[in-house]
């Protein structure tokens, strides 16, 4: 049996993908200097681990943000082939569960982890990126 058979959407392109989409979910209320503040922060946690994967899925992120190019291209294609995919979006609510840490680097660093863990409401940050109010 193929490994992208066993587990669904777990090819690296698919992560990076699906990380695009998560940050855009998460940081879509952001102000840009919060948004920038925050991959800041998450990119440089990151660095020092060298985890290369959540690396490319926040540069990815901020090419597709540019909403131009072939990221941006690439990744409009992938999520409009998957919109109607029952499999995809149990995989994603499986990989991305709410939690009421949303919206802090430390969640946002959580749920990038390759390991794409199902519990992450107890790892929180103690600092909010921005107030909802």
């Amino acid at each position: 049996m193929h490994k992208d058979k066993a587990r669904p959407f777990c090819a690296p392109q698919d992560q990076i993908h699906c990380g695009i989409l998560f940050l855009t979910r998460q940081l879509r209320n952001f102000g840009q200097h919060e948004r920038e503040q925050c991959l800041r922060e998450v990119w440089e946690e990151e660095r020092q681990r060298a985890n290369l994967l959540c690396l490319q899925i926040i540069r990815a992120y901020r090419e597709y943000c540019k909403k131009d190019g072939p990221t941006y291209l690439r990744h409009r294609a992938w999520l409009w082939s998957n919109r109607d995919n029952p499999e995809f979006w149990a995989e994603w609510e499986r990989r991305f569960p709410r939690s009421e840490a949303e919206g802090t680097a430390e969640s946002i660093r959580v749920k990038l982890e390759p390991s794409w863990p199902r519990n992450l409401t107890s790892r929180s940050s103690s600092r909010r990126m921005m107030s909802r109010g």
